[in-house]
């Protein structure tokens, strides 16, 4: 570290006091870019968990209108509301209710958060899917784009899955093109292997794990390819 120091203060003064206006420029300038690139790795990270938080309450809220549905044997059509939904939310749920305003677009209930997160959900009538609409650009997406349960739930477990190679590769010290298979994250196997309307492709350590879609699905083609960066 000393070392360090000194070649910095031999590139800063020449001469021994004569001051190196350049080098100035050039560390500070270099410490201006390290000082971006780290707000910027930031600001991804966090907009990145305020998706994931989006996409999980997306889908709860989603999950809970379907066992008010079942245990209260609705029909298609019944306008659901946060009142319906309020005791069976849970711990989780009740978290939800302190922190959101509702309000009604046509029959519909929506619920905004206090603290202005910058989505909206819409429960809508039994036999319609629970959607968020983003009120900014996120994740891909434009604003006003509205992202359903089914689509929530879709991309919660291709990240998982994703997350689940990276880890499996960090603790076994797997390097870059390593050719992980279903074995090496058994925990996903059922997920991996189980629907008809899509397949995962888990390609090698270092590349995004995708989704290729077998049927039209949520406004998408068949044969469209999904990954968590390209969501």
């Amino acid at each position: 570290m000393n070392l360090l120091i000194g070649r910095i203060r031999e590139f800063v003064f020449e001469g021994g006091s004569r001051v190196n206006l350049r080098a100035i420029l050039l560390l500070v300038g270099s410490v201006g870019m390290f000082t971006a690139v780290g707000i910027g790795f930031l600001v991804k990270a966090r907009d990145q968990a305020n998706y994931d938080n989006f996409l999980h309450t997306v889908a709860y809220l989603d999950a809970v209108k379907g066992a008010v549905t079942l245990d209260r044997k609705l029909t298609n059509g019944y306008p659901i509301t946060l009142q319906d939904l309020a005791p069976y939310l849970g711990k989780e749920g009740a978290q939800i209710i302190l922190s959101c305003v509702v309000s009604k677009e046509g029959t519909n209930e929506m619920l905004r958060s206090v603290s202005n997160d910058p989505w909206v959900y819409i429960l809508n009538p039994v036999g319609t899917p629970t959607k968020g609409r983003l009120l900014h650009g996120m994740a891909g997406h434009p604003a006003g784009a509205e992202i359903s349960a089914p689509y929530a739930n879709f991309m919660l477990i291709l990240r998982y899955i994703n997350n689940a190679k990276r880890f499996a590769a960090g603790d076994h010290h797997w390097s870059k093109g390593y050719p992980i298979t279903v074995e090496d994250i058994p925990q996903w196997a059922s997920e991996l292997t189980k629907s008809n309307d899509y397949y995962f492709i888990l390609n090698p350590v270092g590349l995004p794990t995708k989704a290729h879609l077998l049927r039209p699905f949520e406004g998408l083609p068949a044969g469209t390819e999904i990954s968590w960066e390209n969501r």
